[in-house]
């Protein structure tokens, strides 16, 4: 956090936003390798193999409208899991 407040102090807000979405994204490569390498096995031999796919927004103008939020979250997800594919 000491980090992102000296980026904030010296260089403003949207460098410290651009550091956020570049963290973001770095954290969500490395979470989807180490779940999608994760095999379960199973009874008889058969694995489980699992995939992950995540949306992620933010509101915008200090709205609270709830239901936006989701709504452009779950346009979010959708896009991530037909783009990696």
């Amino acid at each position: 956090m000491i980090i992102l407040k000296n980026i904030n102090d010296i260089d403003g807000h949207q460098a410290e936003d651009i550091v956020l979405k570049q963290f973001g994204v770095i954290l969500l490569a490395i979470l989807r390798k180490v779940v999608e390498e994760t095999m379960i096995p199973l009874e008889d031999g058969f694995q489980l193999h699992i995939t992950l796919s995540t949306g992620v927004t933010t509101l915008m103008n200090n709205s609270s409208n709830i239901d936006i939020l989701f709504e452009q979250t779950d346009k979010a997800l959708y896009k991530a899991k037909y783009d990696w594919s």
